[in-house]
């Protein structure tokens, strides 16, 4: 993902990377974010619709993480974020297998859509 930072140059910023999280409600977007941003909270509370950015410098960059609730009914704003983002974190709950076609259906819909062919993506 190192080659989607935009800047960079002799002791510039190597500029900023920007990460969509998404996956079903209740899969643990909200805690994988805030660990990756060296915060991780014992007490998430679900998402509803969606969470602050979560930022962090890594390696002379700058990460925002954009954590979007997974409900039924708010997973048609994703795409309003995908044109933005350089890279897409898909998270799955394996221990909800009820589920796994539901989500692999919203993940496939999401790997569809134009503006998120060819990015990264990490499940």
């Amino acid at each position: 993902m190192g080659q989607c930072l935009s800047g960079g140059g002799a002791g510039g910023s190597r500029g900023e990377l920007v990460i969509l999280v998404i996956g079903l409600d209740n899969s643990g977007k909200t805690t994988l974010s805030l660990a990756i941003g060296g915060d991780p909270d014992p007490f998430v509370v679900p998402t509803v619709g969606f969470s602050a950015p979560v930022k962090r410098a890594v390696h002379g960059a700058r990460l925002t993480l954009y954590d979007l609730g997974g409900g039924a009914t708010i997973r048609g704003v994703w795409p309003t974020y995908f044109a933005d983002v350089h890279g897409v974190i898909y998270v799955v709950d394996a221990a909800d297998p009820a589920r796994l076609a539901e989500s692999a259906a919203e993940l496939k819909t999401a790997l569809l859509h134009p503006m998120v062919v060819g990015k990264p993506l990490l499940m």
